[in-house]
């Protein structure tokens, strides 16, 4: 008897699952505590944020933009200046050298100094200058580098800020980045305080250099004595192609 109840019972629920019912036994109903927890945000999804946010930003600065420039691990290059150049492509540019597939990335402004009042013209003469980003990049290791022309300073993006305060030079390494060697400190693994660091800079543009002088973001190397001869120096070594 107990055998044939058994059989009825197992017969009536494969009913009422064919009907779309179900049993308490297999009720599928999840305790609140059981319900999916909230899903992290995707690297990706995060990253066109960034995206967004960074066209956004330079789309206002657009008028200060004058060329842009990559180069491939093949030494292959491409340049793009002025009306053919789009933020989109700049900001695509920057994405791609930081996820590995360019070992350089430069980015040259047209910014205005100090004006000068000239009394025979019976104006202020703003003197122009250029200022240019520059991202480098190879097996993992990436820095960020920001030449101000009107001060004639390298401001370079500090990894490790103990290394930087704390470790005498001398024992310092080097590593190689791209087609040049850096100062350890400044050498990233990851990009995320770079995706950052560029946010801040680019939205503070035409002031880059006076918050990049009192940041401890940023270590400064100052090209006096030697001025324009020492600058343009650096600006070689650090892989900045003449324009």
């Amino acid at each position: 008897m107990h055998t044939f109840w058994n059989t009825m019972l197992g017969k009536i629920r494969e009913l009422l699952g064919i009907f779309g019912f179900q049993t308490k036994k297999e009720s599928t109903t999840r305790l609140p505590d059981e319900q999916d927890a909230p899903q992290p945000v995707r690297a990706e999804k995060k990253n066109a944020y960034w995206i967004k946010e960074i066209e956004e930003i330079l789309e206002s600065k657009r008028e200060l933009i004058q060329w842009a420039r990559v180069r491939n691990e093949k030494g292959e290059e491409q340049t793009i200046s002025e009306d053919a150049l789009t933020v989109k492509q700049i900001v695509q540019w920057i994405d791609e050298t930081l996820d590995g597939q360019y070992v350089y990335f430069a980015l040259d402004f047209m910014l205005q100094g100090d004006g000068i009042y000239v009394k025979r013209l019976n104006k202020t003469v703003f003197r122009p200058f250029h200022s240019t980003l520059v991202l480098h990049q190879s097996a993992g290791n990436m820095a960020c580098l920001f030449f101000a022309g009107d001060s004639m300073c390298c401001y370079r993006l500090i990894h490790d800020y103990y290394a930087y305060c704390e470790i005498d030079s001398s024992e310092l390494r080097m590593l190689p980045v791209g087609e040049t060697k850096l100062t350890e400190y400044i050498v990233f693994q990851e990009r995320s305080k770079i995706d950052e660091a560029l946010r801040i800079l680019f939205l503070d543009l035409e002031y880059a250099a006076e918050r990049m002088k009192g940041s401890k973001r940023w270590s400064i190397l100052n090209m006096f004595p030697g001025g324009v001869n020492n600058y343009n120096k650096l600006r070689r070594e650090q892989g900045l192609l003449e324009e």
